[in-house]
């Protein structure tokens, strides 16, 4: 079964991995992390490295309006980069028709 788990993530930082290798170990296939006004979620992730290997990470709530386009595109790059490619880039889902 493909289960994801969802982190408001206002937890400090170390707390925040363990739950992160805490929910891979659990059999969570996915981990969602979203930008509500406290962590960056590709930072945390980036700080995560290869500590969860088997688990997805994703964000679900970026905000782009404060970064340049090409310093956020390279932040999703570093974060690829430091989890092995396990957290997809952010991008701009279309509006409806």
């Amino acid at each position: 079964m493909d289960i994801s788990l969802s982190s408001y993530g206002s937890a400090p930082i170390p707390e925040l991995l363990t739950e992160i290798e805490q929910a891979a170990a659990n059999g969570f296939s996915r981990f969602w992390l979203g930008e509500h006004g406290g962590w960056d979620p590709l930072t945390v992730f980036a700080a995560l490295g290869d500590r969860a290997p088997d688990i997805e990470l994703g964000t679900s709530v970026v905000g782009t309006y404060p970064r340049h386009p090409l310093a956020l595109a390279a932040q999703a790059l570093t974060t690829q980069a430091a989890t092995g490619r396990r957290s997809p880039p952010p991008a701009a889902s279309p509006l409806p028709a």
